[in-house]
């Protein structure tokens, strides 16, 4: 979803606000395509003395009330305040981490002459250091959570709540922040008219295990994704990421299980006996032990979930520690510091390439990202309509939903699978849709039974192939009466 954003926008969304060497006092170009939304007057002052409009850019939201938390989206963060703290004082959002941009830690070594940040194990690209300062640094932007990155001729960094970069083109002080305030938006601006700057981190994918993957480290633990979200053969949705592969149900889509990809690798060692260490964990199932670092890193990560039984013991494999389990392996990287040292091991993409549980993989990722020669020109764009069979549901009822998919040249998609995500009041749901017809249509069923008067439901689709990309939203509401609208 976040790539088709990008891609669809990337030719005329460049030039956002300049950070360093601004000079202009103008409105924001994009200002009125948001509508005019106050800013909450908690947050004003914070806001207008980090830049305001140059910096955080406008409101794309109105406020809202989260339990005791009031917060507010603007184009490139999102501000909150606890209204019962004595102090009152605002604090960012750390929506790189939320929109799946970390990565895993990566060693100091190296990295002489510039900083490095302990606490998520990342450099600070030399070229944005100004900049970081100017912005407040880690209180305000947050630590780096990746490294630099040269991404459509772009050169990126993303930090906990915000994101860097310019134009490879550009002189180094023209730097900008990328949109992660729009990014985190369901739409991700789709609607919106095309005098808005801004430009979305590129990386974005459907986050459709998000929750339950940010319960352990994020992609800071387990990679970035490889693949978009998937249905298999054996009805789940999958996604593959660089150091481990999810799915669920979609009849039980709240309990999420891991691929096993350390059971590919080949069958258990032979038993052991349990050690005799008072800290080691020791696994009748198949016989074996989990020491030291790696048993503190189980209790704690609730390794049953993310791992599973061990398959063998822990042993030294090219200067690194490392045990394999069910579902990964655990490595320890001697180098990082001691609470980033145990590291998954990068099994997922050899699992993609031989794919043999669940359904023919689908196009990875890194094929879509690569850079042309030009690189900010968005490939084929294909026509996708979508429209409820109703535009209001009496409660308790069902809708169909209907989508069709057309080339550029107005010829119908035949066999494309589109994702659709609902956005339900209680939650997402990632409903299985029948490939298109020869006419290139398709439609579902959506059943939402707990579904309330008045409520309004959201839904996106989207469909990426060879023959190009497109994205379509949909909406419908629910009402009292039990008559056909």
């Amino acid at each position: 979803m976040g790539r088709v954003a990008k891609v669809c926008i990337s030719a005329f969304m460049l030039g956002a606000c300049l950070l360093i060497g601004c000079t202009s006092n103008q409105p924001y170009a994009g200002l009125d395509a948001f509508g005019d939304i106050p800013i909450a007057p908690q947050l004003e002052s914070f806001w207008s003395a980090h830049g305001g409009l140059t910096t955080f850019g406008p409101p794309i939201e109105a406020a809202r009330e989260d339990g005791h938390l009031l917060r507010q989206v603007f184009l490139n963060v999102e501000l909150v305040v606890d209204r019962n703290s004595a102090t009152s004082s605002v604090d960012l959002i750390p929506l790189g981490r939320t929109l799946g941009l970390a990565e895993p830690a990566v060693s100091p070594i190296g990295s002489s002459g510039s900083q490095y940040f302990s606490a998520t194990g990342h450099i600070l690209y030399t070229g944005f250091t100004q900049v970081y300062s100017a912005l407040g640094a880690e209180p305000v932007v947050g630590a780096p959570i990746s490294e630099v990155k040269f991404r459509q001729g772009l050169v990126l960094q993303y930090f906990e709540n915000m994101g860097f970069y310019r134009e490879e083109n550009e002189a180094p002080s023209e730097v900008h922040l990328l949109a992660y305030g729009l990014a985190s938006r369901p739409d991700r601006g789709m609607n919106m008219t095309q005098d808005v700057q801004y430009v979305l981190p590129p990386e974005i994918l459907l986050r459709p295990f998000g929750d339950f993957m940010d319960r352990f480290g994020g992609e800071a633990l387990f990679g970035p994704p490889l693949t978009e979200p998937f249905f298999t053969q054996d009805g789940a949705i999958e996604q593959i990421y660089e150091r481990a592969a999810f799915y669920t149900s979609v009849r039980n889509s709240a309990q999420v299980q891991l691929r096993p990809l350390g059971e590919s690798l080949g069958p258990a060692e032979a038993p052991v006996a349990p050690v005799e260490d008072p800290d080691a964990l020791f696994f009748p199932e198949t016989g074996h032990n989990v020491r030291w670092a790696f048993a503190a890193f189980y209790r704690t990560h609730q390794g049953e979930q993310i791992l599973g039984l061990p398959l063998e013991e822990s042993h030294i494999e090219g200067g690194v520690l490392v045990q394999r389990f069910q579902y990964g392996e655990l490595t320890y990287h001697y180098d990082l510091p001691s609470h980033l040292a145990i590291q998954f091991a990068p099994l997922g993409l050899a699992y993609l390439e031989s794919k043999e549980i669940g359904s023919v993989p689908p196009t990875p990722v890194a094929s879509r990202s690569t850079p042309t020669a030009n690189p900010h020109q968005a490939p084929l764009v294909v026509i996708v309509k979508t429209w409820p069979e109703k535009p209001m549901i009496p409660i308790g009822s069902s809708q169909w939903i209907w989508i069709e998919i057309l080339l550029q040249d107005g010829m119908p998609w035949v066999n494309a699978t589109p994702l659709v995500v609902v956005h339900g009041p209680r939650g997402d749901i990632y409903p299985i849709v029948p490939a298109t017809s020869t006419e290139g249509k398709t439609s579902f069923i959506l059943a939402l039974d707990d579904l309330q008067p008045g409520e309004i439901v959201n839904y996106e689709v989207v469909v990426s192939g060879d023959y190009g990309i497109g994205y379509a939203l949909g909406q419908f509401a629910a009402i009292w009466s039990t008559a056909s609208p």
